[in-house]
């Protein structure tokens, strides 16, 4: 019997089968138990911490608790790979972050995206429980408008699919509407946080860049990514362990949220793929290149995600995207 990949690992790890034995290709249960027989039994000769060590290392999760999403790109389309070439891949960039742990940018990094999910959850939370209200200013608008665009933003997302929730949140928590107030920005005028690099990482999201990007080259040993701004051409340069490995980066455009932050970069939130020969997505960039404006991102992200959600234009890619 093969055990479900968000189920508890029969080795006895304590952690999912998906994060743990899944990981080396062990299928069945009983082959399960074996081999972690085996492994507690080197391990006590050995008397080494290896795995705990490894597992630090890998597990990026923010946003939600694990056991209702998962911030895994493959998991809407567990169809595309096969268990051998899937678990392949994921140990690979798992081998990849272990061998990052001690570089001075990735050290860096993680402690970012430790704070960035300590944040993101307390703006859940106080969205959850009633502290905050979307408000557009009526000044530069009718109150129609308003009404139109708030029932907009409200029925545009399945909050029963993962990535429904995550395109809604990403709404309420960064300025994707130049006149409509966001999370971030109550909790910048509350002045919800006393620590100083709180403060200035509020300010980083909420200059934070969400657009259509390109890969133009990658430098795996680093796991660095860079990436070019296909309507404006502004070029960055993101941490991405699984994309720097990715092998078919040219044939895809990525559409993410950039957060920069004392000079590291990368991505958050919502993550929408295309591939690069679609015809919608070479209609939709000659047509925005043409009308480009700023405050027309919203319209954009509304216009790539109900395409995506409706007709899913699959690319495997691989990446740390949350």
């Amino acid at each position: 019997m093969k055990p479900e990949r968000n189920t508890a690992c029969p080795c006895g790890s304590g952690k999912k089968y998906k994060k743990c034995c899944y990981l080396s290709g062990h299928k069945t249960i009983a082959e399960i138990q074996l081999k972690s027989q085996d492994i507690k039994y080197n391990n006590k000769l050995l008397d080494v911490n290896f795995e705990d060590d490894f597992d630090d290392y890998f597990d990026d999760d923010e946003y939600f608790d694990d056991d209702e999403f998962d911030d895994n790109e493959f998991d809407d389309n567990d169809e595309m790979y096969d268990d051998e070439q899937y678990s392949y891949i994921e140990l690979f960039t798992n081998l990849r972050k272990f061998l990052l742990k001690d570089k001075t940018h990735y050290k860096e990094y993680n402690k970012i995206r430790k704070m960035h999910g300590e944040i993101i959850n307390a703006m859940i939370n106080y969205h959850q429980n009633g502290k905050f209200e979307h408000k557009m200013d009526n000044n530069c608008i009718s109150q129609n408008e308003i009404d139109r665009s708030l029932r907009l933003i409200k029925s545009s997302f399945d909050l029963s699919t993962q990535r429904g929730t995550q395109g809604f949140y990403d709404i309420l928590i960064y300025k994707s509407i130049y006149n409509m107030n966001c999370i971030t920005e109550d909790f910048i005028k509350k002045d919800h946080y006393k620590k100083q690099d709180k403060k200035d990482f509020l300010n980083s999201m909420l200059n934070s860049t969400l657009s259509l990007f390109e890969v133009t080259a990658a430098n795996m040993e680093e796991g660095y990514v860079y990436i070019k701004n296909v309507f404006t051409g502004a070029e960055n340069k993101i941490i991405d362990v699984g994309l720097s490995g990715n092998h078919n980066n040219d044939d895809f455009y990525i559409y993410i949220r950039i957060i920069t932050y004392k000079g590291i970069s990368f991505s958050s939130g919502l993550n929408l793929v295309f591939k690069k020969n679609d015809r919608f997505i070479k209609d939709h960039i000659r047509y925005h290149k043409n009308k480009f404006s700023p405050e027309s991102e919203f319209n954009r992200f509304i216009e790539l995600y109900n395409q995506y959600i409706e007709k899913p234009n699959i690319v495997k890619v691989f990446s740390n995207f949350s």
